[in-house]
């Protein structure tokens, strides 16, 4: 099996790991858990080091129930900072970047309100359709 990790080294250019050690770099989007984070991230590694896009994979984690329980989440209350996820599938990142979209409807409240404010970004639209 292949262990992934948030930290697997990759093999970057000079300049890239002088782009990697820029203090001022910005967040690339706001603290939330939500697919566009995630296709951020792709996008952001497809502009980044684009060579390794095609070694990356988007999960989606789900069970029977289409919930699975993660701790140590950022979005998790007391101690054990519980959450539970409803995700089911793993994609590779550039299909994700290309066929994924958002009309951000799981972002609003049923009166059409915001749960939270929107990502500065517009609204992510699908490269390919099918």
């Amino acid at each position: 099996s292949v262990k992934m990790s948030v930290n697997a080294p990759v093999n970057l250019s000079s300049n890239e790991i002088n782009k990697r050690n820029d203090k001022s770099l910005k967040p690339l989007f706001p603290k939330r858990e939500d697919e566009e984070n995630v296709w951020k991230l792709c996008e952001d590694v497809s502009i980044r080091v684009p060579e390794e896009l095609d070694t990356c994979y988007v999960v989606f984690i789900s069970n029977p129930c289409r919930t699975v329980p993660l701790w140590k989440q950022r979005a998790g209350r007391e101690e054990d900072r519980l959450v539970i996820w409803v995700f089911f599938r793993v994609v590779p990142a550039k299909q994700f970047l290309q066929h994924f979209a958002s009309d951000r409807r799981h972002m609003k409240r049923p009166d059409g309100s915001w749960i939270k404010p929107p990502p500065p970004y517009p609204a992510i639209s699908a490269q390919l359709t099918t």
